[in-house]
């Protein structure tokens, strides 16, 4: 595939993943340095731009591990689900015998009157 590999392939993603969460890791201490020295959560959000959950994140790194958790979790629910739904659809149910009205006194006679 054009000289590429597989390996090629991982080892980009591996090196962004890396470099994405070191990035992350520096930005949240540096929030967490300006919120010690008295910054308050919606200054650092005026002046960043970064949204109130963001912040909260940046400030309380196991509300993100928390946060990150449930959507893994929601995840592998939906894939499971998805997974049993591609199986293929469940056989349709009998349709209903026209000449027999449910419920109705006489619904197992069917002689004409």
């Amino acid at each position: 595939m054009g000289g590429f590999t597989e390996e090629d392939l991982r080892q980009v993603v591996a090196t962004y993943e890396a470099t994405r969460t070191a990035a992350l890791e520096q930005r949240d201490a540096s929030l967490r340095a300006f919120h010690a020295a008295g910054w308050r959560p919606v200054d650092l959000q005026r002046v960043t731009g970064y949204s109130r959950e963001t912040i909260r994140q940046a400030l309380n790194p196991q509300a993100r591990e928390d946060i990150n958790r449930g959507r893994r979790a929601t995840r592998a629910q939906r894939s499971q689900r998805d997974r049993r739904r591609a199986d293929g659809p469940s056989p349709p149910a009998e349709p209903p015998d026209p000449g027999r009205r449910p419920g109705h006194p006489d619904a197992d006679d069917r002689t004409p009157a």
